[in-house]
């Protein structure tokens, strides 16, 4: 019997691994774009009918026509040795509808899926702006408490979707990692988002002050899934259903995607402030979107200066940051992008009609203006792409 106990210690302790954030969190260690593998997921598929960017089989590779400068050490380093240096996963760029450049190194495939970070928080930020144009939501002045029960009479019942977007809710979020049980380390490991969101208070009043912070997003995501209708058998509709409908086949992604939960049961909820995956190709298509100031094919799936309001067009300063987008440069030069940990980009040039994209980890050295610097110096060199008609 005495033998039985230490094999017995040992299996309970996994199962409290399984299932406690902190120790999780000193299991995985440090987060990386496989930890998805770990959390249980909810999945949303592919439409029957795709759309596919043109392609241009016949042009020259422009891998080994674009270069770009780094750290003067590099001076003219070739695009397709530059994407190998930083374990990029996926690196994309597409112009007038046309992919110039698509490139998995590292023994990666096309199917390969990629995971966003906090460009989820972008995402979010699109699904409120289609919840608001089919009435589920009323608009950004509609507060948390009007939502969710649990908030009515409380302060925290008074911020509004707007400042839940622009990261101005003064919701309290704890961000030292050297504490296990930080809100930044809790939200991402922790088993039970309901619960630690529920406990939710307010370090500053509502409106008065800038905090980036994942908390806002989640809330985000509570309110989306308490205003959403019923699916037609009667059963309650997800965030991953919603996006499924709402975005996934009207953009006529290729590839089913899917979205990390916090747990397994039914009170499980989308991380929603991070944790989207699916195929670059497919993400390049939210770029398209929001390129087109939320028009597709002809439909307007977001409400008129949608896209103006969440990238801060009104703003002039340039590195804001605003509902999940950060814009820079100035005239023809200005861009905007939506950034995840360890570099995942989806970056946006509109007087250029071009996209670039890029997915991976880059662990030692990681800077957002290290990789915003490659992709204006791309933006700037790509004026003409000698090609042929493009094909389906």
């Amino acid at each position: 019997m005495e033998r039985l106990a230490f094999p017995l210690m040992l299996l309970l302790c996994l199962c409290v691994c399984s299932s406690c954030g902190i120790l999780r969190a000193i299991w995985f260690n440090i987060p990386d774009t496989d930890d998805y593998r770990h959390d249980p997921q909810r999945r949303f598929s592919a439409p029957a009918e795709a759309f596919h960017f043109f392609r241009n089989k016949e042009a020259e590779d422009l891998g080994q026509q674009l270069s770009v400068t780094y750290q003067l050490v590099y001076n003219h380093l070739l695009l397709n040795d530059f994407v190998k240096m930083f374990n990029t996963e996926a690196f994309l760029i597409i112009r007038n509808d046309t992919v110039l450049y698509e490139r998995y190194p590292n023994g990666l495939a096309s199917d390969h899926l990629v995971t966003t970070f906090s460009v989820s928080k972008a995402i979010i930020a699109t699904l409120v702006g289609r919840s608001i144009k089919q009435g589920h939501l009323r608009g950004l002045e509609q507060t948390v408490g009007e939502v969710l029960p649990q908030w009515r009479g409380q302060t925290i019942g008074q911020v509004t979707v707007q400042q839940l977007l622009q990261h101005t809710s003064g919701i309290q979020f704890t961000t030292k990692l050297i504490n296990l049980g930080c809100d930044q380390i809790q939200f991402y490991y922790g088993r039970n988002l309901r619960r630690r969101m529920n406990r939710r208070k307010l370090a500053y009043p509502p409106g008065e002050h800038f905090q980036y912070s994942s908390a806002n997003t989640q809330l985000l995501g509570l309110m989306l899934e308490a205003v959403l209708p019923q699916k037609p058998d009667g059963t309650p509709q997800t965030l991953s259903d919603y996006l499924e409908a709402q975005l996934w086949h009207p953009l006529g992604m290729e590839a089913p995607g899917s979205w990390s939960l916090d747990r397994r049961d039914e009170q499980a909820i989308e991380r929603t402030f991070c944790c989207l995956q699916a195929q670059a190709i497919d993400f390049a298509k939210l770029g398209r979107l929001w390129l087109n100031d939320g028009n597709w094919q002809g439909r307007q799936l977001l409400p008129p200066q949608w896209i103006d309001f969440i990238i801060g067009l009104e703003h002039p300063e340039t590195g804001l940051y605003h509902c999940g987008f950060t814009t820079v440069g100035i005239g023809c030069n200005r861009a905007y992008y939506a950034s995840g940990l360890m570099g995942q980009f989806i970056y946006v040039v509109p007087e250029k009609n071009l996209l670039i994209l890029r997915f991976g980890e880059h662990k030692k050295a990681y800077s957002t203006n290290l990789w915003r610097d490659f992709f204006a110096q791309i933006a700037d060199k790509l004026l003409i792409v000698t090609a042929t008609q493009p094909t389906k």
